[in-house]
């Protein structure tokens, strides 16, 4: 577990993980705010709040297979600290709170709506900086964790207070706009999870109408009868 001062410092140490030839079997981000509710969500004390008198604003949770503590040193060097799960109960319980983010988020949010894109490792920071930003535009807030290894981001608004139109209104606005910046940073608008109805519209301003002519000429080979 690695804990940073602020978002940005934790996403811009991910590159040197393999610039260092580390290789992680796992390597996930965390904002703070999640994961205090989610430790809450499960009644566990696990993930720091301050290290050394310095506020944690969020965390890596770094997995290696083989690799000594020696061989960490200069990766760690712009963390705050470094906290090593070496029992399985650490194990265990620091991924625990990984594992129940999600549920944590929907079991304290009445409206929640959901944003999976993929954009390039180096972009990460950027990006997240930018939806963190259109937080002030809108009466929801925005949650976000993912895959930093390969920039698999998930991205949730989240509101308890408004009603269900306006907050469809808002998050359709805020989906535009945080699609848009994935493709202008050479991601796709679709990670882990694929497409489905709720993308379409997306997914064809994003590849445009030549790639879409494709991928459903493609389709329509192996789905003749459009059943799939």
């Amino acid at each position: 577990i690695i804990p940073y001062e602020t978002l940005e410092d934790c996403i811009a140490t991910v590159p040197q993980f393999f610039m260092n030839h580390l290789h992680p079997q796992a390597l996930e981000f965390m904002e703070k705010d999640v994961v205090m509710d989610t430790e809450k969500f499960l009644g566990k004390k696990v993930y720091p709040k301050e290290m050394e008198g310095v506020e944690v604003g969020a965390y890596l949770l770094a997995t290696f297979d083989g690799d000594s503590e020696e061989q960490l040193e200069d990766i760690i060097e712009g963390a705050i600290d470094v906290l090593v799960a070496d029992t399985p109960a650490l194990k265990r319980d620091a991924w625990a709170v990984r594992s129940a983010l999600l549920e944590a988020i929907e079991a304290d949010t009445v409206l929640l709506d959901e944003c999976d894109v993929v954009v390039p490792t180096n972009k990460i920071a950027e990006f997240l900086t930018y939806t963190k930003s259109l937080e002030a535009e809108a009466d929801f807030r925005v949650k976000s964790f993912g895959h930093a290894g390969d920039g698999n981001l998930h991205i949730y608004t989240c509101s308890n207070d408004m009603q269900e139109e306006e907050f469809r209104k808002q998050v359709s606005v805020f989906m535009k706009k945080v699609y848009e910046k994935a493709t202008e940073f050479g991601g796709l608008i679709s990670g882990e999870h694929g497409i489905g109805h709720g993308k379409l519209d997306y997914l064809a301003e994003s590849v445009g109408p030549v790639s879409m002519r494709i991928m459903e000429g493609v389709k329509t080979v192996f789905d003749p009868n459009m059943i799939l």
